[in-house]
């Protein structure tokens, strides 16, 4: 049976969007160190404070509670493409404003190394830009890079079934139909304390028409897919 369209692309050569990346934010803490409930509120304290330094929205008043967890935002706010595959999120300046740097690779995340995504907010003027926490290669330099563009729910379900499906791949035991998105989706798993390392972390997505949770862990798979469309 032939993929879906989206599935083959994903695991091919993956899916590029035209964004405009704003800056990032150094993310000190490790998201184990933090509640559920904290984790989209660091990513969302993110975009507020890069869309403030460069002057997209009023300066927030500084939230005591997340201060800890964050460094200083580094500001770029250029032109980039940012593909999404089963193997990485890769994000590639396509600024021709800065030609010496036209089309290089400004980072890439292995997939396993992508830990949380989240959206802006309609109430801080951020609903049109969203950020995601990664690691590098080598797991050091952990930061949410924040971007801008119009239509983020769409991106969000991209990079949501780009991780389903990498994991599902190194889990084939677990092979029931990939759900659409545009309802409820939980990934349930269950794992043992022995085994290989599969995709270690925790993702969260939450956007206004999809719910999604994937938990990564150590050790053999045990589990199921559930979709729910709507």
């Amino acid at each position: 049976m032939a993929l879906p369209l989206t599935a083959a692309e994903l695991r091919g050569s993956g899916i590029q969007f035209a964004f405009e990346y704003l800056g990032s934010v150094p993310v000190i803490a490790a998201l184990h160190e933090m509640t559920a409930d904290m984790r989209p509120l660091v990513v969302k304290e993110c975009i507020n404070m890069v869309a403030a330094a460069i002057g997209l929205i009023p300066t927030p008043r500084p939230n005591v509670i997340m201060q800890p967890f964050l460094g200083e935002p580094r500001v770029t706010n250029h032109q980039i493409e940012l593909n999404i595959s089963t193997k990485a999120l890769t994000i590639i300046h396509s600024d021709k404003r800065e030609p010496e740097r036209f089309n290089r690779m400004i980072a890439r995340h292995n997939i396993e190394q992508v830990s949380f995504a989240a959206q802006g907010s309609e109430e801080t003027s951020t609903a049109d830009m969203f950020g995601y926490i990664a690691k590098l290669r080598n797991g050091t330099d952990r930061r949410c890079h924040v971007f801008r563009f119009k239509d983020v729910q769409r991106v969000m379900h991209i990079i949501d079934d780009a991780i389903r499906i990498a994991t599902r791949d190194m889990a084939p035991q677990m092979a029931p139909p990939i759900q659409p998105t545009s309802g409820i989706v939980n990934v349930e798993l269950r794992c043992t304390s022995s085994g290989p390392v599969a995709l270690p972390g925790l993702i969260f997505f939450k956007a206004a028409s999809v719910s999604s949770t994937v938990m990564f862990c150590t050790g053999p798979w045990i589990g199921a897919v559930k979709g729910m469309a709507g």
